[in-house]
């Protein structure tokens, strides 16, 4: 007579322990998940060189106190992912310039008071075959993000905002100073110069 209560209690248990411990799961927040950071929707910028390298200074040269690394979209490798995106070696077969995409500074700080503090500069170089800069252009995106005082200052969801911000400034500055400063390398997708490129 003794087994059958026993069971019995165990089940009662378990009807009151599982639902108390499947609850808690679900009361758990889940993974944020955070696009890729990419800029082929943009538009790509075809130079007339025959080749297109990407320096990034900014990790020769770190920022002391530099947290971007801990962004789900890391400054610098947004950056270059967007030179890879944007930026086209369409050099016919006589092109013999060479384009430096330059990544300068490349960080996220976070300051007294809880403020994070963003910036990026940026260069691209046109060099001729003896190596001598004959073109340049530049740009530069500087951003503050204050976060509510309830959440932590460097949350990916921050670092990813303020990457996020930095890339729409240095996105739109970069491409008006390309065109500015460096219309003479512009081609279409073709090779063939647009308005004075060089040919």
């Amino acid at each position: 007579m003794m087994p059958f209560p026993r069971m019995r209690l165990s089940h009662l248990v378990a009807a009151f322990v599982l639902p108390a411990a499947l609850a808690g799961c679900a009361d758990q927040p889940k993974p944020t998940r955070f696009a890729p950071l990419s800029y082929e929707y943009l538009g790509q910028i075809h130079l007339n060189v025959a080749t297109l390298d990407v320096v990034d200074n900014s990790v020769a040269n770190p920022e002391p106190g530099d947290i971007g690394y801990k962004s789900p979209s890391p400054p610098d490798h947004t950056l270059r992912q967007m030179a890879a995106d944007r930026l086209i070696a369409t050099g016919n077969a006589t092109a013999t310039s060479t384009a430096h995409f330059v990544i300068d500074r490349a960080f996220i700080l976070h300051q007294p008071g809880g403020t994070l503090d963003g910036q990026m500069d940026i260069h691209l170089d046109i060099l001729n075959p003896e190596g001598r800069r004959v073109a340049t252009a530049s740009a530069q995106a500087t951003q503050t993000l204050h976060p509510d005082p309830s959440q932590t200052v460097e949350s990916p969801a921050n670092l990813y905002e303020i990457t996020k911000a930095m890339m729409q400034t240095i996105n739109v500055e970069f491409e008006y100073q390309i065109r500015r400063s460096l219309n003479k390398w512009l081609v279409d997708a073709g090779g063939t110069p647009m308005n004075n490129a060089i040919q």
